[in-house]
């Protein structure tokens, strides 16, 4: 809580997760840093540019971005998690969302594809995204432009009165990996049985799985070193700083600490795997 209270501003919130069609799942195990890289762009921003609009609130909101790779059967789900101030910053001063609701989801899901298309489009011309193998590169264009015709995934979650406890969501996600002890049933000589939540009809259900297997599905799931899951964009990017102490300010809260507090914060974030490069 102490973390949240450095950086999380007191305004409602909207938590948004950006998937990808399972179309691109192989690009993404052989592209995964970069991959993941394209896709947090893409959705900052698609919501940077949209808030921005007079239209929908003509404001700088404040992103905070984590990057996840599975589903909760340990399969690979590779998405993104934003959660999204419910108002934004002007030069007149703090502005709240006009409506209940974030963005139209055509909307957002149609920019948020767009911009991820022209993202692996640019890097499959650069050379930058390594082509699976078995396809090539003409292989993969013609998937992406089947992709084009395919509607894809943006929920847009109710508003939070605050963004404490998604905060918490998400960090105990980065911090407590794929799969937790208390998940796990069994483990045999050959097998381990772990229980997870069934998305379909919402009940916990086990999954029993070869050693071989869960290694497998766990392994796939390690970040590469150096790779940052949790981002912070807009108001809480490092070089709005300034921008951040007015809106504090214009919310009633009080002023940040000083640069020695904010120094330790941002040291115990990196050490649970939390970076501010954006």
């Amino acid at each position: 809580d102490k973390m949240c209270s450095l950086l999380a501003l007191n305004c409602g919130y909207h938590h948004v997760v950006f998937t990808v069609p399972q179309e691109l799942n192989e690009l993404w195990r052989w592209n995964r840093s970069w991959f993941a890289d394209q896709v947090l762009c893409a959705s900052r921003e698609t919501l940077l540019q949209l808030l921005g609009q007079p239209k929908w609130l003509g404001a700088l909101p404040g992103l905070v971005q984590s990057w996840h790779t599975w589903g909760r059967n340990l399969l690979g789900h590779p998405h993104a998690h934003v959660l999204v101030t419910a108002g934004g910053w002007t030069d007149s001063g703090w502005k709240h969302l006009r409506h209940d609701y974030l963005l139209p989801s055509k909307v957002l899901r149609e920019v948020y594809r767009g911009k991820l298309q022209s993202r692996l489009r640019a890097g499959l011309a650069s050379g930058e995204m390594v082509v699976p193998a078995g396809q090539d590169s003409l292989s993969v264009r013609r998937l992406l432009q089947r992709l084009y015709r395919k509607q894809w995934s943006v929920n847009v979650q109710s508003r939070y009165g605050h963004g404490r406890g998604v905060l918490t969501y998400l960090g105990n996600y980065v911090r407590g990996g794929p799969v937790r002890e208390h998940q796990l049933q069994s483990l045999t000589s050959t097998s381990v049985t772990f229980r997870h939540l069934d998305h379909r009809d919402k009940r916990i259900k086990p999954c029993a799985l070869s050693i071989e297997d869960f290694l497998l599905r766990l392994s796939e799931h390690v970040p590469e070193k150096g790779f940052q899951a949790v981002r912070y964009a807009g108001l809480y990017a490092s070089s709005h700083r300034a921008l951040l102490a007015q809106a504090r300010a214009s919310l009633g809260m009080a002023p940040m600490p000083d640069a020695s507090v904010v120094l330790a914060a941002q040291d115990f974030l990196e050490r649970v795997g939390v970076g501010d490069k954006m």
